[in-house]
């Protein structure tokens, strides 16, 4: 599918987006004053941004978006993971990528966090959105 100039520009905007996320949570890491609701809210971040890749994924291989009220993120992961493994791309396991989806909305949602979230946690969430976003780069070259 050939994408229009709109389009790349639309999906271009979302990855920034994403990349933003992912970031922010990598500073709120490594900051030595850094407090629990930080990690927080950097957590529930990076996990935005994980959706904001599967999003650009879809918008670029199928010219579609996802309209409100349309959000199964495990399905739309697991499709943009199998999307990339098609084309032969690698990118996270799309396991990980859903265990975080659900453990963010478990926690955050219902308004208390599971379980306490620290600097490992964000490196590891930016690590995994991170590394599907370089995926989703790497499939926009190629087509």
């Amino acid at each position: 599918m050939t994408m229009s100039v709109a389009t790349r520009r639309q999906v271009d905007q979302i990855l920034v987006r994403a990349r933003q996320r992912f970031e922010a949570a990598e500073r709120t890491a490594h900051r030595n004053d850094s407090q629990q609701g930080e990690f927080d809210n950097a957590y529930e971040g990076a996990v935005s941004g994980i959706n904001f890749v599967v999003e650009a994924f879809l918008l670029a291989s199928t010219g579609t978006r996802r309209k409100v009220g349309e959000d199964d993120a495990p399905t739309l992961i697991r499709s943009t993971c199998a999307g990339l493994s098609a084309k032969r791309i690698a990118c996270p396991d799309p396991m990980e990528l859903c265990w975080e989806q659900t453990r963010r909305n478990a926690s955050a949602h219902q308004g208390d966090w599971a379980s306490t979230l620290g600097p490992a946690d964000l490196e590891r969430i930016a690590g995994l959105g991170s590394d599907l976003l370089v995926a989703v780069e790497a499939y926009l070259k190629s087509t």
